[in-house]
């Protein structure tokens, strides 16, 4: 995908990275502890997606940062400022690849 929207969920950011797809995170509101939105900020500080806080419908707030993130590509606009590219590079940064093996090498120090 080109971009995603997506709530702030660590499975979902952990799957994102992955891909390494362009993010809008809209947090949601009520989770536990305010997870989804510091799972958000961490994303935000590698460039890798950008926040929108849920609002009200009427409100255009995700519109306009639809409209920013994609006019480059919607109408033809200077390619090499595209945030998206540098969004999907942030997320790189972020993957953590063979993390079943990270897993066991953690856990093999704990064994005795």
């Amino acid at each position: 995908a080109d971009l995603v929207y997506s709530r702030g969920g660590a499975s979902a950011l952990g799957e994102l990275a992955v891909c390494n797809a362009p993010t809008i995170f809209i947090p949601f509101p009520y989770a536990a502890d305010n997870h989804q939105d510091c799972n958000a900020s961490y994303a935000a500080q590698f460039g890798a997606a950008v926040i929108v806080y849920q609002h009200k419908p009427g409100e255009k707030t995700l519109r306009q940062t639809l409209t920013r993130l994609l006019e480059g590509r919607l109408y033809g606009i200077d390619t090499d400022s595209d945030p998206l590219l540098k969004m999907k590079e942030g997320m790189k940064k972020l993957a953590v690849r063979a993390s079943d093996k990270l897993l066991v090498e953690i856990l093999s120090g704990f064994i005795l």
